[in-house]
């Protein structure tokens, strides 16, 4: 069988992650680039294609869908973002959104796939057809329990703890990831605990960030690799995870402190809530194995 192609849009994200991940698991081909000119027209004449998200384009994932639906060919998407259809603050766009995904969810050959489980929002069976756990809660299981790097940044935070829980903020300082927040619960324990920013700080909070540095909490306003982030879950004890409520959906800095033992740090009834509610007696490896049949893999070959 012809070995399915697996696309991202963009390089940026967890998307690498992602394909890196699908890849593997699918035996599938990597293929990347934006959903335009040869790139369209290779994914509508592919015989497979894996989607690792449709949030990126959806026109042009409509497109490539309906294309691909008169040729007889399967496509699957993840869908990260499916509680769109569901918002209320935009009630033009988000009904649009649901409507359009009740329709495409009748596609011949189509299979989308929420990141959320139906077990968290019943209603995202209406936009989607079924559901994996975000792969960013148990890809680091792929080979057993996860070995984590160690980097001169976290080097650093160890040495700097003196005896403080450590509190990371991991991903872009703004408002709906909650920087406020964070800043005002690390100032509020500053004696117990040490703030670790690792990412760009958004102009609006340059002030917040700095008012914590002046405190002695370590924050990276910058480009942080993906073997620091990873590196910075081994000498945390709590992940910030309370975002604003417009923000509300998977995340995957929740979904690595839950494999990594990591204590998230959730808004009461958000999703991420809800979601670390029913994980409740499950493994990273359980999540794993839940997920293979849902996407077609003949048994559990990854170890």
């Amino acid at each position: 069988m012809t070995r399915p192609m697996i696309h991202i849009c963009v390089t940026t994200g967890h998307q690498p992650s992602y394909q890196a991940v699908f890849v593997r698991l699918l035996g599938g081909v990597p293929s990347t680039g934006r959903l335009r000119g040869p790139t369209f027209w290779r994914l509508v004449r592919a015989d497979r294609v894996f989607f690792c998200t449709i949030d990126t384009d959806y026109l042009a994932f409509t497109a490539i869908a309906l294309l691909r639906a008169f040729r007889g060919r399967p496509t699957t998407g993840l869908f990260l973002r499916p509680m769109q259809c569901f918002r209320t603050e935009r009630p033009i766009i988000y009904a649009a959104k649901r409507c359009a995904f009740r329709v495409l969810r009748r596609l011949p050959g189509l299979r989308i796939l929420s990141i959320i489980p139906f077990a968290v929002e019943p209603r995202l069976a209406q936009v989607c057809h079924d559901w994996i756990h975000d792969p960013q809660l148990w890809d680091l299981w792929l080979d057993g329990p996860p070995v984590l790097p160690e980097t001169d940044l976290s080097r650093r935070v160890a040495k700097a703890t003196g005896g403080r829980d450590v509190m990371i903020f991991i991903g872009a300082g703004n408002r709906i990831k909650g920087f406020d927040g964070f800043m005002d619960e690390a100032l509020s324990r500053k004696d117990s605990v040490l703030a670790v920013v690792a990412g760009r700080v958004a102009p609006d909070f340059a002030s917040e960030a700095q008012r914590l540095a002046d405190e002695g909490m370590i924050v990276e306003d910058r480009f942080v690799t993906d073997e620091e982030i990873l590196s910075l879950y081994k000498v945390a004890d709590r992940a910030w995870c309370r975002y604003a409520p417009d923000y509300d959906q998977a995340s995957g800095i929740f979904g690595r402190a839950v494999q990594t033992g990591v204590t998230p740090i959730v808004r009461e009834g958000s999703v991420v809530a809800r979601l670390d509610d029913v994980l409740t007696n499950v493994t990273p490896d359980d999540w794993l194995r839940l997920a293979i049949p849902k996407l077609g893999i003949k048994g559990v070959g990854h170890r």
